[in-house]
């Protein structure tokens, strides 16, 4: 049987990945970068994630990092005055509520006392 050489290379290829699959899964691969299983696992979606944002070619992955970076940056930077927004609301609410309160409490206690001396 006579093959195209773009046959022989497929041929070649699905053979190769075949073999290297399966010797893999004979054997217990430890990383030395010390990550968790689960971790390893997801290193591989983590850096496409990294790629994409760095877009195609050699820098993807450093340029990518710099994306990832400053996004981390930005979202800190707003986690940080969201949380001081929220922390500002809710003092405002909370001075609201007592200072209602006193007042309703101080209305009250006069209202008492007008009752007293009319009696």
């Amino acid at each position: 049987m006579d093959f195209t050489p773009e046959e022989l290379k497929d041929l070649i290829k699905n053979a190769t990945t075949q073999a290297v699959e399966e010797t893999m899964k004979k054997h217990e691969i430890v990383c030395a970068c010390g990550l968790s299983p689960e971790a390893q696992r997801e290193l591989g979606h983590f850096m496409g994630v990294v790629r994409y944002l760095g877009g195609e070619g050699n820098e993807g992955y450093a340029k990518g990092a710099e994306v990832f970076r400053k996004n981390n940056d930005f979202v800190a930077q707003w986690r940080a005055a969201c949380e001081k927004t929220g922390s500002i609301i809710l003092r405002v609410i909370v001075i609201g509520c007592l200072g209602g309160a006193g007042t309703l409490g101080f209305l009250g206690i006069r209202e008492w006392i007008k009752k007293l001396v009319e009696k």
